[in-house]
Parts: C-alpha cells; sequence; structure tokens
C-alpha cells in the first residue's frame, strides 16, 4: 500500500518514530526535569520552613507534613506518568471513541 504524503510533512524531521538527536529535548526530558526541579524546591521550602520552626510545632509534626506533602508529589507525578504512559502505549484508543 503507498503512502500519502500531507502537504505540511517535512522531509528534515525523519521518519516517523525516529529517535531525535543527541541535541534535542523530548517531551518526556522536559518533563522529568520540570518535575525534579519542582520537587526540590518543595523540599526546600518544606526545609526552611522546619528549620525556622514557622508553625512552632514539634518534630512530629513536621515529619508527619513532610511526609503528606512527599506522598502527594509522588502521587502526583506517578498517576502522570501512568496518563503519559497509556497515552503513548494506545490502551486508550482500544477502548473506543466515546460519544458526548
Amino acid at each position: 500500500m503507498p503512502t500519502l504524503e500531507t502537504p505540511d510533512a517535512k522531509e528534515e524531521d525523519g521518519p516517523p518514530g525516529a529517535t531525535p538527536g543527541p541535541g534535542s529535548r523530548t517531551p518526556t526530558a522536559v518533563f522529568a526535569v520540570l518535575t525534579t526541579l519542582g520537587v526540590t524546591i518543595a523540599l526546600l521550602l518544606i526545609a526552611l520552613l522546619a528549620r525556622f520552626e514557622a508553625f512552632g510545632a514539634g518534630f512530629h509534626v513536621r515529619f508527619a507534613m513532610f511526609l503528606g506533602v512527599a506522598g502527594t508529589i509522588g502521587v502526583a507525578v506517578g498517576l502522570m506518568a501512568l496518563v503519559f504512559h497509556s497515552d503513548r502505549s494506545g490502551h486508550d484508543d482500544r477502548i473506543g471513541p466515546v460519544d458526548p
């Protein structure tokens, strides 16, 4: 079966499924960097608040807050990774279109 050319297809993009070059950024890499940066900033803010005891709370309250924030961030990152994996692997397409 012959392949169809679309008018906005570019030759320099390469074939579908080709791996990007060493200098290009994929959306996954950008997401990973931004997520890591966000988690690092959140942990630094928590450490700063714990250091200055802004809440006037004891160790157990601060430790529970740290675990809650770290757990929430972990669950959010994990769920977003599952959404991206599900979309890219085609699991969503197997169900079929959703009628409004």
